[in-house]
C-alpha cells in the first residue's frame, strides 16, 4: 500500500474513533461497526454544520479507495487524506 493510501485509512480511523468517542460521551453507549457508527453519528449530529456531519462519511470513502480499489485509483493524494483527518475550518 503507498504511503498516501495508507494515509486515507489512517484518516478513516481517526475519524471513526473520533465519532466513536463523540457517541460515547453524549449516549453513555459504544458502536463498533462502522454502520452503528455512522448512524448514531447522524442522530448526535444535527446541530453540527454540514460540513462537519459529512467528515465520517468522506474519510470512509478514502479508506474505500485504499482498501478496495486497484491500479491509478486505488491513489488517495495526501492533501485529501490530511483534510478528511481535520476539523474543517469555521467559515
Amino acid at each position: 500500500m503507498k504511503p498516501e493510501s495508507a494515509a486515507g485509512r489512517a484518516a478513516y480511523l481517526v475519524a471513526f474513533h473520533a465519532t466513536q468517542a463523540l457517541i460515547f460521551e453524549r449516549t453513555g453507549k459504544s458502536a463498533k461497526t462502522h454502520r452503528g457508527v455512522a448512524a448514531q453519528f447522524v442522530q448526535l449530529s444535527v446541530e453540527l454544520d454540514k460540513e462537519l456531519r459529512s467528515f465520517l462519511a468522506k474519510s470512509y470513502n478514502l479508506k474505500a479507495v485504499a482498501d478496495y480499489e486497484t491500479g491509478e485509483a486505488s491513489d488517495v493524494p495526501i492533501e485529501r487524506a490530511r483534510e478528511a483527518s481535520t476539523r474543517p475550518r469555521d467559515s
